[in-house]
């Protein structure tokens, strides 16, 4: 198994996974765990976007949209 040691690896998992938590929470409305509020995420989203979300599932959806196309998938 491979492991993750430059901060660029660690970084793009991180997107990679906050990507998935909104996502799951759009879908089914379920946190990944307790640290995972809508808040928290938005604000991780706004780290690596650049971009302030608004408090609401609008603001998820397009935080949702960025990271994707940030992540290129």
């Amino acid at each position: 198994m491979p492991s993750l040691t430059t901060p660029a690896q660690i970084d793009a998992y991180r997107c990679s996974v906050i990507c998935r938590a909104i996502g799951l929470y759009l879908k089914t409305g379920m946190q990944v765990n307790r640290m995972y509020t809508p808040k928290a995420m938005r604000s991780v989203a706004s780290e690596y976007t650049g971009v302030g979300y608004a408090r609401s599932r609008k603001g998820l959806e397009a935080a949702h949209a960025d990271l994707t196309v940030l992540l290129g998938k």
